[in-house]
């Protein structure tokens, strides 16, 4: 096994308090792919997951060059779950948020084992539309650090917040009818339609 994935393991084990690293991952990944919302933020999880987001804490620990420290609030170094739940944007963010998850704060410093209590919903009355508002606020709070990082464009949450209902929305929208009924009664439709020449004149 290589440096790298050795690591990335020892980390996820780190993260769950040591639990079975294979059967806990299997059980991870499974419910990441398995959720209905864009493949990029599913991929997007996925990198959360293994720590691979280029924060500054990673930046500089793998090159060793550059700030660790948060350029948002310059109190804490940057990891990934500073930037997704303690900097001060990414607060005021979830204050202002369409969905609360007051049961997980507690679980907020461990982003694996946050994630677990996320996908316990997923068997929930709408469990699954919970589930992708939250992975697109967290999307929105990732897209207002690369605004700041690289065009230097100071993050407004309010604007973060109405990036995710409307974005939210279109995909709801994108959705409707994609049911397998409506697939199926599009498909009969289509077979009793054949191809006739058309009548003279």
């Amino acid at each position: 096994m290589r440096a790298s994935q050795q690591q990335h393991k020892e980390r996820m084990q780190e993260d769950r308090g040591g639990t079975s690293y294979d059967q806990q991952s299997s059980k991870i990944w499974k419910g990441v792919w398995s959720l209905q919302m864009k493949h990029k933020l599913k991929h997007f999880i996925w990198r959360c997951l293994h720590h691979s987001l280029p924060v500054n804490e990673q930046i500089s620990r793998r090159i060793g060059k550059g700030s660790p420290m948060c350029r948002s609030c310059g109190e804490e170094v940057k990891t990934i779950k500073h930037m997704l739940f303690f900097c001060n944007t990414a607060e005021t963010t979830w204050k202002l948020a369409p969905i609360q998850w007051d049961g997980l704060k507690d679980m907020r410093s461990n982003f694996v084992r946050w994630w677990e209590g996320i996908l316990g919903a997923k068997k929930r009355e709408q469990g699954q539309e919970h589930i992708a508002l939250t992975v697109n606020i967290l999307w929105q709070i990732w897209k207002t650090r690369n605004r700041k990082a690289f065009d230097e464009k100071d993050a407004d949450p309010r604007k973060s917040v109405q990036k995710v209902v409307v974005e939210w929305n279109e995909y709801i929208e994108a959705q409707k009818g994609i049911d397998g009924e409506f697939i199926q009664q599009t498909t009969s439709s289509n077979r009793s339609e054949e191809w006739k020449p058309p009548s003279r004149g």
